[in-house]
């Protein structure tokens, strides 16, 4: 079993995004996300048919239900289009399988093709002297879960949600500008909460530090050694690409005119009219 620190930590680095990716519901990262952002009256995309009025806001549609809801209801798409891709177009073997296949050909008890640039690794030999096996170490005492590891769930779900947050919201709003927001990070021991003071701190924006966010948890379970880092590579789009059409349906639903949202993708283009009716 894990031995947990009795000490509560800040997550700082790759063992604590791992932890943190092993016991978190799925959208709940950025749900805390859109919960700080609303609560903070972070700036709302331009088109939102109520920024302006003076006597209407939001709720059912276009308020911070609205919102709150969608973010959990993309996940289950995503889920719903990342499974098809793992069980009926590619099936890939996990980490901790090709780890087993390592193992039985170093030792001669089966002999795989595998390329010599794995077999030849000196982390191998780093793995096999700390625990005098070739078998892939893990951050989780279950291993991998039981289905194929290409494409991720956690990163297509990370995809989706995030581009919700960053439509609804104007993302390239920088977070200074946002009252009752402070940018903080890890101290080095984890202990506490420090001010980050790097030279970009004027220029972190909801958009980037939605994308840092989901790019955190795809990586994490990389780094927990469940998935391949294509996994995580090739499902953020994927996810992006599922709230996208969910927005898209949805604008055909919404009474008031809305020319759409604006925001930008995970490969740095700009898209606009996203959820239109007008």
């Amino acid at each position: 079993a894990n031995q947990v620190d009795p000490a509560p930590q800040h997550m700082r680095n790759g063992r604590g995004i791992s932890a943190y990716v092993h016991v978190d519901v799925l959208f709940e990262a950025y749900f805390n996300a859109c919960l700080v952002l609303i609560d903070q009256n972070a700036p709302l995309d331009p088109n939102n048919p109520y920024l302006n009025s003076k006597t209407q806001t939001g709720f059912g549609t276009f308020g911070a239900p609205h919102l709150k809801t969608i973010v959990a209801e993309v996940a289950q798409r995503a889920l719903k289009a990342v499974w098809y891709v793992k069980w009926f177009v590619h099936r890939h073997l996990r980490p901790e399988e090709y780890g087993g296949l390592v193992h039985m050909t170093k030792t001669a008890q089966a002999n795989y093709p595998l390329h010599a640039d794995v077999l030849n690794s000196q982390a191998l030999e780093r793995v096999f002297a700390a625990h005098g096996s070739y078998f892939m170490p893990h951050a989780f005492p279950e291993g991998c879960p039981q289905h194929p590891s290409y494409g991720q769930g956690q990163a297509t779900v990370a995809g989706a949600c995030a581009t919700v947050v960053k439509a609804w919201f104007n993302d390239t709003t920088p977070l200074v500008e946002i009252p009752g927001i402070t940018i903080s990070q890890a101290s080095e021991d984890g202990s506490s909460l420090v001010p980050y003071t790097g030279a970009d701190a004027a220029q972190l924006t909801i958009g980037g530090e939605m994308d840092k966010l989901a790019a955190n948890i795809g990586m994490g379970r990389v780094q927990a050694a469940v998935h391949w880092r294509y996994d995580y590579t090739d499902s953020l789009p994927l996810g992006e690409a599922v709230a996208i059409s969910i927005l898209n349906d949805m604008g055909r639903c919404w009474n008031e005119p809305f020319a759409g949202f604006s925001f930008t993708k995970f490969d740095g283009t700009r898209i606009t009219g996203v959820g239109a009716n007008t």
